[in-house]
């Protein structure tokens, strides 16, 4: 498993008693309503939030209390997050820097630039680019460092529905190019059924199910999934 979440709880995230296992590799994605814990939870495993009991393990390490920087994460947010004063060349390259391996930088970039079809937009600043690019930015970023584990929070959230499907797509192809232990916070359960291997539903900071697309769909476990699926 890439990531063990063992009784993991936290009062004021209103998290209570998690515990999920996330093989190395898969999709994963984090849907319930809003006030679920979702956010939270993600905010916990980048050790952005610490919990108040439980335990993480990323790769059989206990990874509960480890620093950020220590836990080879990429995270990307629904507000993109890039520098506006950086091209997108130097947003991507930024991680690179801050980890000291200049004689890394070129190369990574310009393989980053062409996974996420930036490669004509090197030299553009955040303000010249549609939402849609901005937050491949953020992707290529996010990859920069290699990380192991790549959380998600809502990326797609503030963009438009067309803009949405095709990022969505976009996603489905890089994960099957990278396939690096991913875990997407969603509220759009169609977002959710498309590009996860496996949805894990939370409800009010518990795991009301987990399981594909397909059992969660066909056979919901509870009142609160079968309503959550057919509104």
């Amino acid at each position: 498993m890439s990531i063990l979440i063992e009784n993991i709880s936290k009062n004021f995230g209103r998290l209570s008693q998690i515990n999920l296992e996330i093989p190395t590799g898969s999709l994963v994605a984090l849907i319930g309503p809003s006030g679920s814990g979702k956010s939270t939870l993600l905010r916990t495993l980048a050790g952005f939030e610490k919990p108040d009991s439980g335990r993480i393990w990323f790769h059989g390490q206990n990874s509960t209390f480890l620093p950020i920087h220590q836990r080879e994460i990429g995270f990307v947010f629904q507000d993109y997050a890039l520098f506006p004063k950086y091209t997108v060349y130097e947003n991507i390259a930024f991680g690179l820097k801050i980890q000291k391996k200049p004689h890394f930088i070129g190369a990574q970039v310009d393989q980053l630039l062409h996974l996420t079809q930036l490669e004509n937009f090197a030299n553009c600043y955040p303000h010249e680019l549609s939402g849609g690019q901005k937050q491949r930015v953020g992707f290529a970023r996010a990859l920069a460092i290699e990380p192991k584990i790549l959380l998600l929070d809502e990326p797609f959230g503030a963009l438009d529905v067309q803009v949405r499907k095709s990022l969505r797509e976009w996603l489905s192809h890089l994960h099957e190019k990278l396939p690096v232990t991913s875990i997407l916070v969603t509220h759009d359960l169609e977002e959710a059924m498309e590009i996860a291997d496996e949805i894990v539903i939370l409800k009010q900071g518990r795991v009301e199910q987990v399981g594909t697309a397909e059992e969660i769909y066909e056979y919901p476990g509870t009142h609160f999934v079968q309503n959550f699926i057919n509104c």
